[in-house]
């Protein structure tokens, strides 16, 4: 009897046991259902060839210690354009990659519904890359810290945003590709669904190609001094390129027209200089003319690769320009040098900048042509 009496205390214990593990497993399917999760992409739109050196790509983001920032907003049952916002509910959480996008400590959706009973209750993110810590001091070991230099403040009402400081000239080939993306009015998505990001570039780039050539006038002149038999070429030397571009600028992570939403720092309104390395061949015949042969060569001066990214705030708040110098030299059957010059050029570039485009420099040595022709691709 006493026996009898112990296998059924074990069997009790063993269904309360089984109850209690099944309940568990039951909480953390439903909490791991609840869970917001993410994904990341590149936009499709806008150029696709815009990007100087430096960029940041997904597959630089899934290597990186830290990824992505996110912050978000809980609006409850209104909409983010109509809700006195604070992005707190998080705040610039690094999401890492480990097979798949994580974060920790996890957040779930709200599941309430409106006072209507139908609206259920929202919540607007905003992301951006690669992630900062804002611990900036050292842009040659942490230039994302540097670049990305300061946010909104937590639990401060508004919309979320952040400044972007340019990196210094000794570490120009550290300058980092800033992406910002958006999700805005979000509700508990279907299961498995998660927040896509897909990113923008939210820099423009200068420079990544450079053009020198002759203009239509310089060249009928050199045919002119070619004569009946000479051979004449027009020879770049030298070629200096100085960038005055804004230092700083504000990137609010919303913007009602969608575009990105660049905004001068004015107590620190200030401009500083950036000069590229230049690759291409020097000293390049860019154009030449055989009067015996009447044979005509117009390759032209490339540089390709060498772009600097800047801020694209509009040219009526700050002044940006491309300042281009040009040495060159006429020769005359490849041993006189006929002239020599040295010109330069002040080219507007903040009035074409926006954010994800590529601004190239086209330049025509000599009158008759359409000078400093600025190309945005």
């Amino acid at each position: 009897m006493r026996k009898n009496y112990f296998y059924a205390i074990m069997a009790a214990m063993l269904t309360v046991s089984c109850s209690q593990q099944d309940e568990l497993t039951e909480q953390q399917r439903v909490a791991d259902a609840n869970a917001i999760g993410f994904s990341v992409s590149m936009a499709t739109t806008g150029a696709a060839d815009t990007r100087a050196e430096g960029e940041t790509t997904i597959a630089e983001l899934r290597a990186a210690v830290d990824g992505f920032g996110v912050f978000a907003a809980y609006t409850g049952i209104n909409r983010y354009g109509d809700a006195t916002v604070t992005p707190d509910f998080m705040y610039n959480q690094p999401v890492r990659w480990n097979s798949v996008w994580t974060y920790d400590p996890v957040k779930y959706w709200p599941n309430g519904e409106g006072l209507d009973g139908e609206n259920k209750h929202y919540v607007s993110f905003f992301g951006y890359a690669p992630y900062s810590d804002m611990n900036g001091t050292d842009p040659a070991t942490n230039p994302a810290g540097y670049c990305i230099s300061g946010f909104s403040q937590a639990h401060a009402q508004g919309d979320p945003w952040l400044t972007y400081r340019l990196i210094p000239q000794d570490n120009l080939a550290k300058q980092v590709d800033l992406l910002y993306a958006k999700q805005l009015d979000m509700t508990k998505p279907a299961a498995g669904a998660k927040v896509e990001f897909a990113f923008e570039h939210a820099l423009a780039c200068v420079g990544d190609k450079i053009t020198i050539q002759a203009s239509d006038v310089l060249k009928n002149e050199l045919k002119d001094l070619a004569g009946t038999a000479n051979k004449v070429d027009l020879v770049i030397a030298g070629v200096d390129i100085t960038y005055t571009l804004a230092e700083k600028g504000r990137l609010v992570l919303w913007n009602s027209e969608g575009a990105a939403n660049w905004q001068p720092v004015l107590s620190e309104n200030l401009t500083t200089e950036r000069v590229p390395i230049i690759s291409g061949t020097l000293p390049k015949t860019i154009y030449s003319y055989d009067a015996a042969t009447a044979a005509e060569s117009k390759p032209g001066w490339f540089d390709k690769g060498n772009g600097v990214f800047f801020i694209p705030l509009s040219s009526d708040v700050i002044a940006q320009k491309a300042t281009v110098s040009i040495r060159y030299e006429i020769v005359v059957n490849d041993s006189f040098v006929y002239n020599s010059k040295e010109v330069t050029r002040d080219m507007n570039i903040g009035h074409l900048a926006e954010a994800g485009k590529r601004v190239d420099l086209k330049i025509f040595i000599g009158e008759g042509s359409t000078d400093d022709v600025v190309d945005e691709n």
